[in-house]
């Protein structure tokens, strides 16, 4: 698509747009007929199914996070049992903090959180299902309980060297095989069992 920036200086007072140009300006937006394809927009919410070990539960929504929020507020998309579960979390760069219970009780299997995230808040991710958490380098303050699992099946976790603060039972999985962590890091509230750990 062409920019705006250019599209506006075709139709600039006393100008003469070709043909090619307005077609130009005619294929850079969507027309009200056209179907936006998923990927082509900052994506909020869309419908996947929930499938946990094979068994087909529902639809669930999988959600992209836009570039332009800094916060995702408490509790905004908690589980308060209206039925709107979320399954896939997408965050795209920008977001820095993840606010009290913001995907509390939500069956999210990954995690990966995005380079620019600075603090994760209480309770924030807490299930049963998680299969995979990548926390990025950058990311200073793990809230209590915030990745607390009944069920799981990740077998080891890396916590970045930047991390200066895990909260009581932020890790407490109990399938934790290994924990790789950096040198200092107090985690003797973290769920984690001290056994678990390799300090680098």
């Amino acid at each position: 698509m062409t920019t705006r920036e250019k599209l506006k200086k075709y139709f600039e007072a006393g100008d003469k747009p070709t043909q090619q140009e307005f077609e130009e300006w005619l294929d850079s937006y969507w027309h009200m007929e056209d179907l936006i394809p998923q990927d082509s927009v900052d994506l909020i919410e869309k419908a996947v199914p929930w499938i946990m070990d094979g068994v087909l539960y529902s639809n669930s929504l999988s959600i992209t996070i836009p570039s332009n929020v800094k916060k995702v507020a408490d509790e905004a998309f908690m589980n308060k049992g209206t039925g709107r579960y979320i399954s896939e979390i997408k965050f795209k760069e920008g977001v820095e903090e993840i606010g009290i219970r913001s995907f509390n009780g939500q069956p999210v299997t990954k995690v990966k959180t995005p380079s620019t995230l600075k603090k994760i808040g209480e309770g924030a991710f807490t299930f049963y299902l998680f299969e995979e958490i990548t926390l990025n380098e950058g990311l200073e303050y793990i809230g209590k309980v915030a990745f607390a699992t009944f069920v799981s099946s990740i077998k080891s976790l890396y916590i970045p060297s930047t991390v200066t603060y895990v909260g009581e039972d932020a890790f407490k999985i109990s399938s934790l095989e290994t924990v790789s962590a950096p040198a200092g890091l107090d985690l003797s509230i973290s769920g984690i069992p001290a056994s678990k750990i390799i300090y680098r």
